[in-house]
């Protein structure tokens, strides 16, 4: 029944209508009323079921294709897309801890293309943020903190929000979203987007851990490469070359030079990845010595990359001193144009023990 028409039609027979059926008439309309209500209310309860039942299917369905791959970069990209269906966001990040208190960007979907490879740390107040199982934000007065910085481009956003990535009570890193449009990541859809990176922290884990695996597992594959050649007995130069080329593969590295001493003089022993091979056997310029791991980048790289030849791809040097038995015997030059990445630390591991290789090659050819 039409409630507002029933309305209507009482108050224009209220006027003829005699005293004793005024009783009669109020409990019909109270019956009428409470009918109604009891419909509509059923009525909201079955959407309101069927919308939980449909969320609920969604965020099944999105785990599922999260927890498909072990590589760190496809899940980081899976986990982005599902977060871009559920947010109007102009640029999504995930970070993932490196221990240390250090929260480093493995991921970043930005105009719907995502980018892959280890990127920018966090700021450290965003990281204590996140550290301590809270979220940060501007534009929304439920979040917390809004004088955060993000840092990078999320800085300049009016919206943005950085929510942490938690498993069995542990922070693992934080999802990071920012939007251009104020008010976009509203209360509603950060509650999807929290329920999603709730589900999603564990896979992200278990694929950073998986990606570790696979760096020692290239790193300890190198190093008994390099030892290889020299227990078989090659020439050093020959070691020196294989130390080298495994030292490339420990990361995405397109070129570089070893430098070791010689009868004294530090000299170019082995050359890859750049336009000429006649750098090798030269004295090696003053600034390739490194006695603690640096980099080289910027207005202080144009000279040596003149010197080197390098391309002008080469926008960074990382610079690794070989130490062995407390003496330092060399250098690792990596073109490296990655900036600060975990595989920083693989090369400085790689670096002293491939050096031992070297030196038994040395001493016993």
């Amino acid at each position: 029944m039409n409630v507002d028409r029933l309305v209507r039609e009482i108050v224009e027979r209220l006027e003829t209508l005699p005293e004793n059926e005024l009783a009669l008439v109020a409990e019909v309309v109270h019956q009428e009323l409470a009918r109604e209500q009891r419909y509509r209310v059923r009525e909201l309860t079955v959407e309101s079921e069927r919308e939980r039942r449909e969320e609920a299917e969604g965020l099944r369905e999105a785990i599922e294709a999260i927890n498909r791959s072990l590589r760190l970069d496809e899940t980081a990209e899976e986990v982005l897309k599902q977060v871009d269906r559920l947010a109007l966001s102009d640029i999504a990040e995930i970070a993932l801890s490196e221990g240390e208190g250090r929260f480093r960007v493995v991921g970043v979907r930005q105009s719907g293309e995502f980018v892959s490879g280890m990127g920018r740390t966090l700021p450290a107040g965003l990281t204590a943020v996140l550290s301590d199982r809270r979220w940060c934000g501007a534009t929304l007065s439920t979040l917390a903190n809004p004088a955060c910085d993000p840092g990078g481009l999320l800085s300049t956003m009016p919206s943005w929000c950085a929510l942490p990535l938690i498993v069995e009570a542990e922070v693992v890193g934080g999802l990071l979203l920012g939007s251009n449009l104020p008010g976009a990541l509203d209360e509603a859809v950060l509650h999807r987007v929290r329920a999603l990176a709730f589900s999603a922290s564990a896979a992200l884990q278990r694929a950073h851990r998986h990606e570790q695996v696979r760096l020692y597992a290239a790193l300890l594959e190198q190093v008994i490469l390099v030892h290889q050649k020299a227990f078989a007995g090659e020439a050093p130069w020959e070691v020196a070359r294989a130390l080298l080329s495994g030292a490339l593969q420990l990361g995405e590295h397109p070129a570089g030079i070893l430098v070791l001493e010689v009868e004294g003089e530090h000299r170019i022993v082995a050359v890859s990845g750049l336009p000429t091979t006649e750098l090798e056997g030269r004295p090696a310029p003053v600034e390739l010595h490194a006695d603690a791991p640096f980099r080289i980048e910027g207005e202080a790289l144009g000279p040596i990359a003149a010197k080197l030849a390098l391309p002008d791809s080469a926008t960074s040097l990382y610079l690794v001193p070989m130490v062995t038995a407390g003496a330092q015997i060399g250098t690792l030059v990596i073109v490296d144009p990655n900036g600060e990445t975990p595989d920083d630390r693989m090369l400085e591991a790689y670096s002293s023990r491939a050096g031992i290789a070297y030196q038994f090659a040395l001493e016993h050819h």
